[in-house]
């Protein structure tokens, strides 16, 4: 059996990412998202991935959304822009 306390670890980790660059998604949009960018970008079964491989494809996919989120394209929808 896994160790049940690697999950503190884990969801510690995710609420930080969370709230630091998603704050304004619920989280089931974020996990939507994120599954989504998972099956469909990366190409990858996420059903059999470790916590900690979840924490490095999270971090990828921040990296991915992040100029949309905090960038110049979320930026410019505010002004008016494109």
């Amino acid at each position: 059996m896994r160790d049940p306390d690697r999950l503190d670890t884990f969801y510690d980790e995710l609420k930080n990412l969370h709230k630091e660059y998603f704050p304004d998604l619920r989280f089931l949009q974020l996990m939507m998202d994120y599954i989504g960018w998972i099956i469909n970008i990366k190409n990858v079964d996420p059903f059999y991935k470790e916590e900690e491989q979840c924490l490095e494809l999270f971090n990828e996919y921040i990296m991915a959304h992040n100029q949309y989120f905090h960038g110049d394209i979320l930026y410019q929808d505010k002004q008016g822009g494109n």
